[in-house]
């Protein structure tokens, strides 16, 4: 594998983890009992962020159409979780550049999503400034 090819991957792992963490906080904040365990899989987390998800939402009506696109981020980030894993341990590299758009597109999404919810941990504009590197 070319050094370059190195870097992305590195911006991939750091951009799940960003992104992992990002909705481990907001999943605490929606839920404070619903908790996500280390080492949980992608389906478990994506069980138990929706279930916080859930609480969050019902009770606040207001914001229905943000409750779908925040369980559209959770999805394609679960979804990217098993491409990663199957990726990196697979050492395959053509679907790399397709992986680190999807990764872009998910922080954006995220952070429009945090921006609507009035979440105050995590500026908006930080996952749109400092997400993934084009």
């Amino acid at each position: 594998m070319d050094p370059l090819q190195f870097e992305k991957v590195g911006t991939l792992i750091y951009g799940m983890q960003r992104l992992d963490s990002s909705l481990t906080s907001i999943s605490q904040w929606f839920a404070p009992t619903v908790v996500v365990p280390d080492g949980a899989s992608p389906d478990e987390k994506l069980s138990r962020r929706l279930t916080a998800a859930t609480s969050f939402f019902a009770a606040r009506l207001a914001h229905d159409d943000v409750g779908d696109e925040y369980a559209l981020v959770l999805i394609e980030v679960c979804q990217l979780e098993h491409l990663c894993a199957n990726l990196l341990s697979s050492n395959g590299t053509a679907e790399l550049n397709q992986y680190l758009s999807r990764l872009r597109q998910a922080h954006s999404s995220l952070a429009d999503v945090i921006e609507k919810i009035g979440y105050p941990d995590i500026p908006p504009n930080f996952l749109r400034e400092h997400g993934i590197p084009s």
